[in-house]
């Protein structure tokens, strides 16, 4: 399921400790990792400046907007 995810593209609205971003940065998830097989934690690449972080999956990232 977690192999799945590589690539997605997924929305970043940032947190209280690095900040907000508004609008929501765009981020496409290069690997995931976790207990179990589940993702915690992801590695992603930001397309707006191509800089890349790792981040926690399941209280940052959010699905983009459908066009």
């Amino acid at each position: 399921m977690a192999s799945s995810m590589i690539g997605r593209v997924y929305a970043d609205p940032g947190d209280r400790l690095s900040g907000r971003f508004d609008p929501p940065r765009p981020c496409q998830v290069l690997i995931p990792w976790g207990p179990g097989g589940g993702p915690r934690n992801v590695a992603v690449r930001y397309l707006d400046d191509g800089s890349e972080a790792v981040i926690p999956f399941q209280r940052r990232l959010r699905r983009l907007p459908d066009a």
